[in-house]
């Protein structure tokens, strides 16, 4: 029975759970009710609401929020006092903080009881209170009431963790409207504040997800948990220790020639991937080895290689996915794992085992009773093409995604954790390993950490920001319990999405945002949407508004899409597009946005999002084949890339020939021309290989190389090619990469294939390698990175060159 709950709870976790999100619904939200107060906040909350806007309360460190330290409530006393107009400095060898507000000085003193406060011809007299000035996350933090009271005049009323600030009186405990209003704005997510209360939400969630499903998904709140806070502080960490960097100088970004990037979704707002290059290096991740490749002229030749140091323990290296780089930074992203194998039932497996591991295997299901962790290292790489490690930073969990702008990589990561019934697991709290910290891992500070007070996911969401050009500044790593599986980024905001399959609405999407800013991650509100994302691409925000697509499925699907604010309220949607059909591809450009269903036909859907609360379809294209992607390729030009589909016909009894069925072709690519948004055209087409052919384009945007400046198109793909004139009826087999050119006058042209070579080689290095496929451009010359192999040929010719 054990092992039973074990798994189904696994289940649950994995599939079910998701990062709770308020605000938004599926009707269109009005403004914000304010009422009469100048300031709400919400005890534990980062976030604070003002005339319906909702923003950070403290701008530049946006983890600080209001806590509770005998039985007051302390807040930032500069982000409280400048929000009203007051001016505050801070005196550094008095560790007095000074505010001057309406012709009064009032000084607070860091760890004292007393504040003083003077006027012109009045000399200066002190006060006492009944707490002191702490300092938390670099702020000084002093009592609501006597900062908001005493300093600025204001009135201030407080009801279950609600706290308001005003001109006048408001009644929050006969206002129960306005404090669910409040709650449901900035009360979304608040900071825990010791161990001893996540035990407590963790244990009593998971004691509820045993009963669940029977319970119908209903949760218990935990806000009286959540606003107890111990006085505890959490121990400074020790000095950062400089990693030593290499002898020789980083490269130099002048002189670079012209290289083809990755193919990404926001402009500036890299993402990784297996294969890279800066003009002169080609990278190459590849499982336990990095391959640093000299690219020149297409002559290739081995410039460094990174081989990842083997676990004692386990005798495995970590795993390297996919890498950054950029102007003498190599950033490399990965996992490994740790830890051993039990069997169910208290039979144990390994050293100390009851029985033999064979034989235990055979009858009990295995139990992995080990860690994942996310790998991030840091290397510079000088002009010859050497790496050197500069630091690393390890956190728990599995990579969901990651995303670099400028220099600060930021990693999202998902940590799991099983147990039996309400048993507490041992790993408790995330563990994070920061080189610029010291070698060892530590537990993330418990004010690192915030939950859901009325839907708590027993996991983690793990959020670092990691600046690769500073080797000394430690990560930024914030936890949030919950988990996500599809992320959006831009230069201002992170979102992130997780399918809610418990919600009264039945089958939505939970999307939170943070802000980001430098290595600054903050929480920043959350919304809901009916139905699904298909991926990244379901999700962009334009002019502070995000828009989401979305597929809901029931008796028959059915397709929308949802515009929210910045606040994750639903201002404007468009519902029931294309019933029984399901989104295959999604692309929002400016005011307009793209949508391409499929059922037996490609519809591509023109979209009017100028006004957000009332978006509109203004064109409607009907082709045969479907398309997964949608790229911008010039104004008012879009290509699709996705497979293309063909008729099936039979006879009826009178010889007539009907369509019976659809039955998918070859790779397709599609031209379209949306300069006229009511009559969008599709252009040119052109389809490469047969049913069964297959390419990773098709659910990988990162692995086509596109140039729209040079008309280009390369891919790597399997093809299967039926001659239908041949009565052997054989089947024509190429498996390699395809090039491609296009233009508006004649559309696409195959330039060549490059056949697949197998590798000619034997050694550790090689199964790492497998099913490694990029292609890039230097100049004038591609590179066709396949397995063990890079090949370079003549771009214009596709003559071999090396």
């Amino acid at each position: 029975m054990k092992k039973k709950a074990l798994w189904l709870l696994a289940f649950v976790l994995v599939f079910s759970m998701s990062l709770p999100a308020f605000g938004g619904t599926s009707t269109v939200s009005g403004s914000t009710t304010n009422g009469d107060y100048d300031l709400a906040l919400y005890i534990g909350s980062p976030l604070t609401i003002s005339g319906g806007v909702i923003k950070a309360l403290d701008s530049d460190n946006p983890n600080v929020a209001p806590f509770i330290h005998k039985d007051r409530t302390l807040v930032p006393l500069r982000a409280i006092a400048e929000h009203f107009g007051a001016a505050v400095t801070y005196n550094p060898a008095k560790k007095a903080a000074i505010i001057e507000y309406d012709g009064i000085t009032t000084t607070f003193f860091a760890g004292k009881n007393t504040y003083t406060q003077a006027s012109p011809g009045n000399a200066a007299k002190t006060y006492t209170y009944d707490t002191e000035m702490l300092i938390r996350e670099s702020r000084s933090m002093v009592p609501f009431r006597v900062i908001c009271e005493k300093v600025l005049g204001k009135k201030v009323d407080y009801s279950q963790n609600v706290i308001t600030v005003s001109t006048g009186v408001i009644d929050l405990g006969g206002s129960a409207a306005l404090k669910a209003d409040i709650k449901n704005k900035i009360g979304q997510a608040v900071k825990v504040t010791s161990k001893a209360q996540l035990e407590t939400l963790i244990g009593k969630k998971l004691n509820e997800y045993n009963t669940w499903a029977l319970r119908g998904g209903t949760m218990e709140s935990a806000v009286d948990l959540v606003s107890k806070e111990t006085t505890g502080q959490s121990s400074e960490p020790a000095a950062p220790v400089a990693p030593e960097a290499s002898g020789a100088p980083d490269q130099e970004a002048t002189n670079t020639p012209e290289h083809s990037t990755t193919n990404l979704q926001v402009e500036g707002i890299d993402e990784a991937d297996v294969v890279k290059t800066d003009g002169k290096f080609i990278y190459i991740a590849g499982g336990g080895f990095v391959k640093i490749i000299k690219a020149d002229n297409g002559k290739t030749s081995l410039a460094d290689s990174i081989k990842m140091p083997l676990d004692p323990k386990t005798g495995q290296s970590i795993n390297i996915t996919e890498l950054y780089i950029e102007e003498g930074r190599l950033v490399l992203l990965g996992s490994f794992w740790q830890g051993g194998v039990a069997a169910g039932d208290g039979v144990g497996i390994g050293d100390g085992g009851v029985m033999p591991m064979e034989k235990s295997m055979a009858i009990y299901p295995p139990i992995w009773q080990g860690k994942n962790y996310v790998y991030c290292g840091v290397y510079s790489v000088n002009s010859l093409g050497q790496a050197a490690l500069l630091k690393e930073v390890s956190m728990e969990g599995d990579l969901l995604s990651s995303r670099k702008n400028g220099d600060v990589v930021y990693i999202m990561a998902n940590k799991y954790f099983y147990s039996y019934g309400a048993e507490l697991p041992a790993d408790l709290i995330p563990t994070v390993k920061d080189t610029a910290i010291g070698p060892d891992f530590r537990e993330l500070p418990i004010d690192r950490i915030l939950c859901y007070p009325d839907s708590i996911s027993p996991q983690y969401l793990m959020i670092a920001a990691i600046d690769i050009r500073n080797t000394e500044q430690a990560a930024t790593v914030e936890a949030i319990l919950g988990s996500g599986s599809t992320v959006y980024m831009n230069d201002r905001s992170l979102y992130v999405a997780q399918g809610d399959y418990s919600d009264a609405l039945g089958e939505s999407t939970a999307i939170t945002r943070f802000s980001v800013s430098g290595t600054k991650i903050g929480f920043a509100g959350g919304g809901k949407v009916k139905g699904s994302l298909l991926n990244q691409f379901s999700m962009d925000e334009f002019e502070g508004n995000l828009r989401v697509a979305t597929t809901a499925w029931g008796q028959t699907s059915t397709n929308s899409v949802y515009v929210l604010d910045a606040n994750l309220n639903q201002i404007g949607a468009l519902e029931n597009l294309a019933p029984g059909e399901r989104i295959f591809a999604v692309r929002f450009m400016g005011e307009a946005g793209y949508i391409v269903t499929f059922r037996q036909v490609d519809p591509l859907f023109v979209l009017d999002l100028s006004l957000p609360t009332a978006p509109k379809v203004t064109g409607e294209l009907k082709v045969p084949g479907f398309s997964n992607f949608l790229y911008p390729i010039g104004e008012n030009l879009i290509l699709g890339v996705g497979q293309g589909t063909e008729d099936i016909y039979t006879k009826d009894s009178t010889g007539r020939e009907i369509v019976v069925g659809t039955r998918q072709t070859g790779i397709k690519f599609s031209i379209f021309d949306v300069s006229d948004q009511g009559k969008p055209k599709e252009l040119h087409t052109y389809t490469v290989g047969d049913s069964g052919s297959y390419s990773e384009i098709l659910y990988n945007h990162k692995a086509l190389l596109l140039d729209p400046k040079d008309n280009l198109l390369a891919f790597d793909a399997t093809l299967q090619e039926y001659p239908y004139g041949n009565a052997s009826g054989l089947t024509d087999y190429f498996g390699g990469a395809v090039v491609l050119t296009y233009d508006l006058q004649n559309g696409f042209k195959e330039t060549g294939r490059i056949s697949y070579k197998p590798s000619l080689q034997e050694g550790p290095d090689i199964g790492y390698y497998s099913n490694v496929r990029r292609l890039c451009t230097i100049g004038d010359v591609l590179y066709y990175v396949q397995d063990d192999q890079v090949r370079s040929f003549d771009l214009n010719s596709l003559r071999a060159i090396n």
